[in-house]
């Protein structure tokens, strides 16, 4: 009986401390950034730089910066990508653009990258589950669509009228 309720005390400190807000935070002295939970650092500043968790869900994650690289941690500060990315943005719409050797590319919410890097150009990912994409050497945009129902990834041309 004790175990149980011990049990269900770690899971309700747990859940409450992710079902709060993370902030970014700078360590005054060294000038590094982590999260913070009001005034308190619950995710070390160790970071060049980051970015926003994207909600307030235990398993969403965000892009950290590590010298001259980005890579994604969870809310526990563990990576789930390392870092290896020339740019990285906050997770929208469950996808968040990654560059690398300048070319764009995506990661999924989880931190798999999805789409490699391969586009010339690329924006968010939309509410439409759209993204508008510019291949290398091409004049106009195509778009990538998202089937959520099949959970894949497909290029669509641009329309020429």
């Amino acid at each position: 009986m004790i175990k149980n309720i011990l049990l269900c005390c770690l899971f309700i400190t747990t859940y409450s401390i992710f079902a709060q807000d993370l902030n970014r935070c700078q360590n005054k002295e060294t000038k590094l950034y982590g999260y913070c939970i009001g005034n308190n650092f619950v995710i070390e500043a160790k970071y060049n730089d980051v970015l926003c968790f994207p909600d307030d869900t235990p398993d969403s994650i965000a892009a950290v910066k590590v010298g001259r690289l980005w890579g994604f941690i969870n809310k526990e500060g563990n990576y789930v990508l390392e870092p290896q990315f020339d740019e990285a943005y906050i997770v929208m719409n469950g996808f968040a653009r990654i560059k690398k050797d300048g070319k764009w590319g995506f990661v999924n919410d989880k931190g798999i990258v999805v789409v490699e890097p391969q586009y010339e150009d690329a924006n968010n990912f939309g509410p439409d589950r759209k993204a508008t994409v510019k291949k290398i050497g091409e004049l106009s945009y195509g778009y990538l669509y998202y089937n959520k129902e099949r959970g894949e990834i497909s290029y669509r041309s641009p329309k020429i009228n």
